[in-house]
């Protein structure tokens, strides 16, 4: 998959960013522009600067890469040019992990003895497949890393760009996923601390979304089948128009750091917000990126309170605290570079509205963002352990009566 943004030039700075989410999204910097000035969290750890076939420069920090042991060869293998640098370097801490051939499964050539883990399909389909070979095929697909690959095959550019300085937009089928760089966001008009509608869907008109490309406004409106609050993002892009500037010229603020765009479900439901952090993890993999360094935005047209009782598991996504769109209301915004994330209720989504077949088990996927969580959030498992008894915890549900007293 080529990265969002392309470019042959990067400025020749001995102090380097993190290059996690820059290299593999193609967040990078011109020759004119100076990673001291932009919004960007320096690491001023040494590192070597070496050239690609396109005489770039590749500025990795190691300590960056903050991965479970597990996936170490898998971000390798779907990276060749930052395994190449790994190797060339005696500094790089993952040499280990260099030799193991394992994909995560939605990679151009990944062969599926060489996943993750494999499913398993020991139970009958129920008849909804006509042999053992589909039926583990399409578990795969509905609930593990296949489901990123068919998004990511989905992805077509709905808005195209005709320099470096333009804007792009390209999204996955009915707008579940998309992909944004320098687009204009005007909430001049959109009272966002005025209602308590947290998805409104007339938030824009023609003119205040968009960018400086060329629209293909027929394969837009063809997007429109899943237009709902918290399955697809056609109700805020369906007015996206093809504009005569460039966004940062007309913007009161424009956001350099690369950022994540989501609307969320029930904050106080763990069911229904781990939905989100779910697809945010899905998101990461359709777009090969999982820096920290990365804004996330609240897409909440409303300024009532979001009550989130899960709040520590955002450290897992994001050194920033989580921002809500209305913080911009009444002003013009350019994002450089964004992605409009998966989102938790998707029709055939993953984990809400899942229609998982019968008889199978062990995603690969549900696997690793097990493990994502637990190494991020530095959770220590103590117990149980393999050939150790497990032990059990009963929850029983009590009806509490008020004392009369």
């Amino acid at each position: 998959m080529k990265p969002l943004t392309e470019s042959i030039e990067r400025n020749i700075e001995r102090s380097c960013t993190s290059l996690t989410w820059n290299k593999l999204k193609g967040y990078v910097y011109t020759e004119n522009d100076s990673p001291s000035t932009a919004e960007t969290k320096l690491d001023t750890t040494p590192v070597e600067v070496l050239n690609d076939p396109f005489d770039t420069v590749i500025c990795f920090s190691w300590n960056t890469l903050n991965l479970p042991k597990e996936t170490h060869s898998l971000f390798f293998n779907n990276n060749p040019d930052i395994k190449e640098e790994c190797k060339r370097d005696e500094k790089c801490p993952f040499q280990d992990s260099l030799s193991i051939q394992k994909c995560w499964g939605y990679e151009e050539k990944c062969p599926s003895d060489q996943r993750m883990i494999a499913p398993s399909c020991p139970g009958g389909s129920r008849g909804w497949a006509k042999d053992k070979a589909t039926q583990v095929h399409e578990f795969w697909k509905a609930a593990d890393f296949g489901y990123m690959k068919e998004r990511r095959n989905e992805l077509k550019v709905i808005c195209q760009p005709e320099s470096e300085e333009d804007s792009l937009l390209e999204c996955c089928r009915y707008t579940r996923y998309c992909r944004a760089r320098n687009i204009f966001l005007d909430f001049t008009n959109a009272h966002l601390k005025q209602g308590n509608e947290r998805f409104r869907e007339d938030v824009f008109k023609d003119g205040e979304i968009g960018g400086k490309c060329k629209l293909n406004q027929a394969l837009l409106r063809d997007q429109s089948e899943h237009k709902s609050p918290l399955q697809s993002w056609y109700a805020e892009l369906e007015h996206y128009t093809s504009l005569p500037f460039h966004p940062e010229n007309k913007c009161d603020i424009i956001i350099d750091k690369p950022s994540i765009l989501i609307k969320l479900d029930a904050g106080v439901n763990l069911y229904h917000h781990f939905c989100d952090f779910v697809n945010i993890y899905a998101a990461q993999h359709v777009n090969n990126s999982f820096s920290t360094d990365v804004y996330i935005v609240m897409w909440d047209t409303s300024d009532l309170i979001y009550r989130d009782f899960f709040d520590v598991t955002w450290k897992a996504f994001t050194d920033h605290p989580v921002l809500r769109l209305s913080q911009y209301d009444g002003k013009k915004v350019c994002f450089k570079d964004a992605v409009f994330s998966l989102l938790p209720r998707m029709r055939y989504g993953l984990y809400y509205n899942m229609p998982l077949i019968p008889g199978c088990h062990s995603s690969s996927f549900f696997r690793a963002f097990n493990q994502h969580l637990m190494h991020r959030l530095n959770v220590q498992q103590e117990g149980p352990l393999e050939g150790k008894n497990k032990s059990y915890t009963f929850i029983k549900k009590y009806k509490i009566q008020e004392d009369s007293k």
